[in-house]
């Protein structure tokens, strides 16, 4: 790389440098070079800001410098400045001409010029407010739909309708294909479009309905509408309509892979797998199971380690909404342009409008910094009603005055400096002053919320309804009785912190209830602490199995002691519990031999019957364990009968059973389940290899027998 002074002037020429990459755009063909150099090497006191690098291909800008004690990294820019300087003060206007013509007024005086121009097509641009010859070029690829090639060294510039071309390339897994990420949406998805131009233009005229349809991804009508007022000619109009829903009528897919590019480090794959900017590539991702054509819509380049290029590759280049937020922009900038050339007086004028017969005014005032609304009502004798909004860059206010009551709502995130007010503390909150009330159309009730009071009707939920709710000395939830004027209270949560239930001056002795009389208290040993439960109808006895005993013999309830004692699960994941880790060894042989059975279970036993079962014998399991010197393994073990619970002992002559646990198979399962992705994963990526190679040969053999024919 050669490096200029800012007066361009040759200094000399750069080595030494490391990590240089190339990023080109394909909308607006511009590029950016970045690369480091030794922060004491011999030149680092030459590279300065706006000095110039030229390339074998480009003329660069020196934008940014980032010095660190090693490797200072530089930022820069193709140089366009004879088109960045170039000043259009008063806007800029060009009625349907094409593109050549358009440029050719754009660039006139300041050295470039069009090269290569294969775009025909007519259109309009129109910009009130300020643009350099370089934004016309921006927008003139925008509207015209075309892209271009920019030589800086020559100062000329290409204009086509599409650039690049499928040459049949790949990106395919375990070739040149080393990373890939997608996304895919239809956030911008239509399948109809209603385009108006100016003075409601549209194309009814020519095909007879004002609105194009295009079905290629999906059936289904989405309509979206496209104004654009510089359209004065319906064919234009059609055109470009057409295009544009020829892309927002497929999801949007946006691909960024990381590439070898095999084409610059070996002959060969020079021709088959060379690639471009606009190129349409084939990307195969066996993985992710992704075959697509997409086109390559960014590349970024390293010129001296071609192994780490990385490429962005999507089926359009601007969304539809990008472009027509691009528009409403330039809409916004002529208004806000149109707006500016008002005169002070009448920009700071404020306006005041009364109709005498009611004594109603109203007042319309604008400054530099806000607008301000007032209706007033000053009819009534000793009484002024006014409602008044003021908008502000950082607050909006709404405020309604009757006499000496004000009511209001005051919506502000920021502060009268432009800082972010603390949402935490409240200050940025929305600030309603007075009564807010909540009316219901459908019952005519309403809801009235005075700082700290709630008043409403009935308040309902999915599972209870509280006729009454009140809130004091912490939390109380309680029912009128029989029309009484006192509570009897259900549950409260004290000033203290406790929960009561029942109250401390009733019982709620209901038939069926229960009742307590006493407070939760998470205090000591115990954390419930009562003076009386009492269940109707029950009654403590023992049964030998810690049962309690219901209204008759046929109700048994067991305690939750006895059923944690005989069914709790004694074994645990976690850590602390275990000792003398070590990894699993190959359990193959061993899981390979486990032989699933059909059985049932023998006529008689507790609990069973005569139906189908599926799984696996103890006794087999144990003896393949022991042919295999595994050891003393738990999947298999030995458990006395329980006379209480079953009739084994009785079926099978021995107060001892065999049994499988279930639970130590699972680990099992999952060696077995990774071993098997494993091999899966390895004649998965030997098969996309292959798959490569052979899509490789069957290029080659085509272009081979193109040049035989």
């Amino acid at each position: 790389m050669q490096i200029f002074d800012v007066n361009k002037n040759r200094i000399g020429i750069l080595t030494g440098f490391k990590d240089r990459s190339i990023t080109t755009t394909l909308d607006s063909g511009d590029k950016e070079m970045s690369f480091q150099y030794p922060a004491n090497a011999a030149l680092v006191n030459d590279l300065k800001e706006e000095c110039y690098i030229r390339t074998k291909t480009d003329e660069y800008v020196l934008k940014e410098i980032n010095e660190a004690d090693d490797f200072n990294t530089y930022t820069a820019t193709l140089n366009v400045e004879e088109l960045e300087s170039k000043v259009f003060k008063t806007g800029f206007e060009t009625v349907e001409k094409t593109i050549m013509e358009c440029l050719q007024i754009a660039f006139d005086g300041t050295g470039w010029s069009i090269r290569n121009c294969e775009v025909t097509k007519r259109r309009t641009i129109r910009e009130s407010d300020q643009q350099t010859a370089w934004s016309v070029l921006q927008k003139a690829l925008s509207t015209y739909r075309c892209e271009c090639i920019i030589d800086t060294l020559q100062k000329k510039i290409d204009i086509y309708d599409r650039i690049g071309e499928d040459k049949g390339a790949y990106f395919i897994e375990g070739l040149n294909l080393k990373k890939m990420t997608r996304k895919s949406d239809t956030y911008d998805f239509y399948t109809r479009i209603y385009p108006i131009g100016k003075d409601g233009l549209t194309p009814e005229t020519v095909l007879g309905k004002d609105y194009i349809d295009n079905h290629q991804y999906s059936s289904k009508v989405k309509a979206c509408v496209w104004k654009d007022e510089r359209y004065t000619v319906v064919d234009s109009l059609i055109e470009d309509a057409t295009a544009k829903l020829a892309e927002i009528s497929k999801p949007y897919r946006q691909y960024t892979a990381e590439v070898q590019d095999l084409a610059k480090q070996s002959e060969v794959y020079k021709d088959i797998l060379a690639y471009g900017i606009g190129d349409t590539v084939t990307i195969i991702s066996k993985t992710k199971g992704i075959k697509d054509k997409q086109r390559i819509v960014k590349i970024v380049e390293y010129p001296e380690t071609p192994e780490k290029n990385t490429v962005e590759l999507s089926n359009v280049n601007k969304t539809f909404a990008e472009i027509q937020q691009e528009e409403v922009d330039a809409e916004t900038d002529r208004a806000t342009t149109e707006e500016g050339n008002l005169s002070d007086d009448i920009a700071d004028e404020a306006e005041t409008r009364q109709d005498e017969d009611s004594k109603i005014t109203v007042r319309v005032e604008k400054t530099e910094k806000s607008i301000e609304t007032e209706v007033a009502d000053r009819s009534r004798e000793n009484l002024e009603i006014a409602t008044k909004i003021s908008q502000l860059p950082h607050k909006l206010s709404l405020q309604a005055t009757g006499g000496e009551k004000t009511v209001g709502i005051t919506i502000q995130l920021y502060d009268e400096n432009g800082q972010l007010l603390d949402t935490t503390s409240g200050t940025a909150n929305i600030t309603v002053t007075g009564f807010v009330r909540f009316n219901d159309l459908a019952n005519a009730g309403s809801t009235t919320i005075n700082g700290a009071n709630i008043t409403t009707g009935v308040i309902k939920s999915d599972d209870s309804e509280f006729t009454r709710a009140t809130f004091y000395d912490g939390i109380n939830y309680g029912f009128p009785w029989h029309g009484n004027n006192y509570k009897y209270e259900i549950i409260k949560v004290t000033s203290l912190g406790m929960l009561q239930f029942g109250g401390r001056d009733m019982h709620t002795n209901f038939p069926g209830s229960v009742a307590v009389d006493g407070v939760l208290s998470n205090m000591g040993s115990r954390v419930v602490t009562t003076e009386e439960l009492k269940f109707d109808n029950l009654s403590y006895t023992d049964t030998g199995h810690g049962n309690i005993k219901g209204p008759d013999s046929n109700h048994n309830l067991a305690t939750t002691t006895w059923v944690s004692n005989n069914f709790q699960k004694k074994s645990g994941s976690d850590r602390r519990l275990k000792k003398d880790f070590a990894d699993m060894p190959d359990i193959t042989y061993l899981y390979m031999h486990l032989n699933p059975r059909k059985y049932k279970f023998k006529i008689g036993l507790k609990g069973y019957d005569e139906r189908i079962h599926y799984g696996f014998i103890a006794q087999d399991i144990e003896d393949i364990a022991k042919k295999l010197n595994l050891g003393n393994l738990s999947l298999v073990y030995k458990e006395k009968c329980d006379a209480d619970l079953s009739n084994e002992m009785d079926i099978i002559g021995d107060q001892y059973v065999y049994r499988v646990d279930k639970d130590e198979l699972h680990a099992m399962h999952v060696q077995m389940i990774q071993r098997q992705e494993k091999e899966i994963e390895q004649l998965r990526m030997s098969n996309c290899t292959l798959n490569g190679e052979i899509e490789i040969l069957k290029q080659r053999i085509e272009r081979l027998e193109e040049k035989l024919c």
